[in-house]
């Protein structure tokens, strides 16, 4: 079972506005706990084998995770969840999840997934957090995880460092 069914219960504000909150940072800031999900909920989630018609998910944006051996090996984003996960068929993994996210959003919440699951075949590590300071402070990545590899040159993105 996808995770999108377990965090938005509706599609209502996956654009990251509504009525609410007509500017997008401050409904993020409102609804940052739709897109908190703790290990144990998404390895729980994963689907053994991805059957799905690319057609069905087609138009889904949203945040996925790869998923062997009962460990997340890999953290992604799409703005076509199902034809990104099906671009993965030669990477090795034997479960997959995802749940849907506003498009505009997505940066933010890869990369505190990234930045606390640490998956192994993620090569690079996100350096720009907009996500983790929207949780409660018992939910957010600690401070010893929050640039775990070396960062060079001032770049946006560190270079790859192999663990």
């Amino acid at each position: 079972m996808p995770l999108a069914s377990l965090n938005t219960g509706s599609r209502d504000g996956l654009d990251g506005t509504d009525e609410t909150y007509p500017k997008p940072m401050d409904w993020f800031a409102a609804n940052a706990m739709r897109f908190y999900f703790t290990n144990e909920q998404i390895l729980a989630a994963a689907l053994p084998d991805f059957n799905h018609p690319v057609d069905e998910f087609t138009y889904h944006t949203g945040i996925y995770f790869l998923i062997k051996n009962g460990e997340i090996v890999y953290v992604g984003q799409s703005k076509h969840i199902a034809a990104r996960i099906w671009k993965h068929q030669g990477m090795r993994w034997d479960g997959v999840t995802w749940f849907e996210a506003p498009w505009r959003f997505l940066d933010d919440i890869e990369t505190y997934y990234i930045r606390r699951i640490l998956p192994k075949n993620n090569k690079k590590i996100p350096y720009y957090d907009g996500f983790d300071p929207l949780l409660p402070e018992e939910l957010r990545v600690p401070k010893e995880l929050k640039n775990p590899r070396p960062y060079r040159n001032h770049r946006l993105w560190p270079h790859r460092v192999d663990r």
